[in-house]
């Protein structure tokens, strides 16, 4: 099977990147998606090298890893000491815009999760990053989407996929294993949402005439899955309460 790879890009903030696909794709058009895509003879074979190049090509991050060590256990995950208890997509913190000079942003290596299959026969690749002195909102002002490949970009907490019941939810037999699929129905803050043709907007710029401050977005699939594996890794403690319940 050919290798593809995707980010789980986790801020300071303890937030993830997801996309909306243009609807001018061929594969899964208008569906959400981590940044990622097939590996390419450039990528020699490098599965983070894989995850960091579409990023980059799909909004825009140049992402420079403070260190090429990668694991494949789990223990190293970020965590809050303190849970933010809110059920809305949302986070009100403000933190340090740190950058080096020529416009890449500083990251870490987390770890890569499991390898899975996906519905069109790719073997995809987690591969986890966690920017230590950047916020969602901070990075939100550094995304530059790609209208050919991604309709927006917005952040989602990384507990939402364990503290929130998703919408539907049922057990599916693929490639030979027991998988849940999940679906989730978010609503993001207008301000942590970025399309091809605006950036995002301050949290103290407001329209008046913005009725609605969130946006909508279904999480499904195989993005649905990974996320919730990711946030199962970093709240064990939350999906252990919601199994005894």
């Amino acid at each position: 099977l050919r290798r593809a790879s995707v980010l789980i890009l986790l801020t300071q903030d303890l937030q993830i990147l997801l996309t909306q696909r243009s609807m001018n794709l061929r594969s899964h058009p208008g569906e959400v998606s981590f940044p990622g895509g097939k590996q390419d003879d450039e990528d020699h074979g490098d599965d983070v090298r894989t995850a960091l190049r579409e990023t980059q090509e799909e909004v825009g991050l140049d992402l420079k890893l403070q260190s090429t060590t990668v694991t494949t256990t789990s223990n190293s995950m970020p965590h809050k000491a303190q849970d933010d208890s809110s059920d809305n997509v949302n986070n009100n913190n403000n933190n340090n815009n740190n950058n080096n000079h020529n416009g890449s942003i500083h990251a870490q290596l987390v770890c890569r999760l499991r390898t899975v299959e996906s519905i069109n026969h790719l073997c995809v690749t987690p591969i986890v990053v966690f920017t230590p002195n950047q916020s969602a909102e901070s990075l939100s002002q550094r995304l530059n989407i790609n209208p050919q490949e991604v309709q927006c970009a917005f952040w989602v907490p990384l507990h939402y996929f364990v503290k929130i019941q998703p919408v539907e939810q049922y057990d599916v037999q693929w490639s030979g294993e027991i998988f849940t699929y999940r679906r989730y129905s978010a609503r993001v803050p207008r301000h942590l949402t970025t399309t091809s043709n605006s950036k995002a907007k301050p949290r103290n710029n407001k329209s008046a005439e913005q009725s609605d401050t969130h946006l909508p977005f279904d999480i499904t699939g195989l993005t649905a899955h990974l996320a919730h594996d990711a946030s199962n890794i970093a709240y064990p403690k939350h999906n252990k309460v919601k199994e005894k319940e």
